[in-house]
């Protein structure tokens, strides 16, 4: 037996109202070894493991900050809409600025094709989703309150 659980168990069997002589009987040690082990008492107990950090979520994380909520609650006021369609959406009108701009639809070397809607064969990175502008908003009409 370790000295650390020897410690523990002559702190047990103290509790217990045990002498040191009956302990020292018991564990086979001597009863100088008993005394010592109860002056200095059981060890710390060891520090709780850590639990295991949760897996990060799926999807795309972004870092916090006061402009990022203002505009998106802009855009969720226009569009009326959840915040994650109106991310989707602008992330996709963003892309085909892009597209648009670059020949062939060529990014870093690699080719980028707009996303199709199955029904009606239009583009879209919404996938079914329909987040459309409500008619006539003008830039600062959608202010946030």
């Amino acid at each position: 037996m370790s000295r650390a659980t020897r410690r523990i168990v002559v702190a047990h069997l103290t509790e217990r109202s045990m002498t040191a002589q009956e302990i020292a009987s018991e564990l086979g040690v001597s009863v100088d070894t008993v005394r010592r082990d109860q002056r200095e008492g059981a060890p710390p107990a060891p520090a709780p493991e850590p639990e295991p950090a949760a897996p990060p979520a799926a999807g795309l994380l972004l870092p916090d900050g006061l402009q990022l909520r203002l505009d998106l609650k802009v855009l969720t006021a226009a569009y009326k809409a959840q915040p994650e369609d109106v991310a989707r959406f602008a992330i996709h009108q963003a892309a085909r600025i892009v597209q648009r701009r670059t020949p062939s639809g060529s990014v870093s070397g690699s080719t980028v094709r707009p996303a199709e809607r199955p029904d009606t064969g239009q583009q879209s990175g919404l996938s079914g989703s329909t987040v459309r502008p409500v008619s006539a908003v003008r830039e600062g009409d959608a202010r946030v309150r």
